[in-house]
């Protein structure tokens, strides 16, 4: 229909630092699918692109991306370099069939070549490795390793699992089924999420103590949020969000038994199912997961604006 444009986004992971909004732009014009728009998110220590999003002019040519060109050597790029897609939202359908492992407890220096050698080293089969980072460009200590069908999984599963060489404070990988787990690197809003609200918590606790306690137990941990007050000083709050409800009651039994980062007056644990709460990005209450995701990539867009504000203010400095 003439002056609609079909929302299709795709998700583009693993950039290189080259691969800035304009390459992208470029790159895909001259496979023949120029892009409506693209949002780049870069490195906040280094400014280096991390992923991306893109917006093609239907649906259809964000598929053919998808299942054409995923995973394959993107044109004119040495040494060879493939390309990392993913559905974001449900406007495009990914049908294929997703073999996949969440490998957590991977110590922090540990990088996606590591992964890849070791299983060159193990003689596996290995499609591609994604090792989940923060905005900072830091490991977040888990990533997923996805084959190309359930004999190559089940045959890393058995050879990788309890393996100590790569695992934090000597102890081995975990290693967990993840069928369908690498959606969560897509930024899709309207997801039920089951949160754990800790009261009591101490001070001086900081997200990303929790980001490493908690995701190197359990495969579906989302985030942590310490709420502060309008004086910045911490609430002595926090919300633990997970996809499964079965690692939420894991938590709250473990927390139970074991308390962690409590205060004096001791550590208070309540189960709060599909609790409001922000994240990496402002909450987004929307009608449709469609309209999510064309707020998402404004939310996007101020939030790039107005760092580069604060960068421009700050070498004037």
């Amino acid at each position: 229909m003439d002056g609609i444009v079909e929302l299709s986004h795709l998700w583009i992971g693993n950039l290189k630092p080259f691969m800035s909004k304009e390459y992208l732009q470029e790159l895909f014009t001259g496979m023949g699918f120029p892009l409506l728009d693209v949002v780049v998110i870069t490195n906040r220590v280094l400014g280096e692109p991390l992923y991306g999003f893109l917006q093609f002019k239907t649906v259809k040519d964000a598929q053919t991306i998808l299942y054409e060109y995923d995973n394959k050597p993107i044109p004119g790029v040495k040494p060879v370099t493939k390309f990392f897609l993913n559905v974001c939202g449900s406007v495009v359908e990914d049908r294929r069939p997703y073999f996949g492992i969440w490998m957590g407890n991977l110590r922090s220096e540990i990088k996606e070549c590591d992964i890849e050698e070791l299983f060159v080293e193990k003689q596996l089969n290995l499609k591609r490795f994604y090792l989940v980072k923060n905005n900072c460009g830091i490991s977040k200590c888990y990533g997923f390793a996805e084959f190309d069908n359930q004999q190559d999984k089940q045959q890393a599963i058995s050879v990788i699992k309890g393996y100590i060489g790569f695992g934090r404070d000597g102890m081995p990988l975990v290693i967990r089924n993840a069928a369908g787990a690498m959606q969560q690197v897509s930024s899709q809003p309207n997801i039920t999420f089951f949160t754990l609200r800790l009261r009591n918590v101490l001070g001086r606790t900081k997200e990303q103590d929790l980001d490493d306690f908690f995701s190197k137990r359990f495969a579906s941990y989302v985030g942590a949020k310490l709420p502060r007050s309008e004086h910045n000083t911490p609430k002595e709050l926090a919300f633990i969000r997970f996809k499964d409800k079965s690692d939420l009651n894991a938590a709250y039994q473990m927390l139970k038994e074991t308390p962690r980062f409590g205060n004096k007056n001791g550590l208070k644990l309540k189960i709060v199912d599909n609790t409001p709460m922000e994240l990496q990005t402002n909450k987004l209450t929307l009608k449709s997961q469609e309209k999510g995701i064309q707020i998402l990539i404004k939310e996007l867009k101020k939030v790039l604006a107005e760092e580069e504000v604060e960068e421009k203010g700050s070498d004037k400095e």
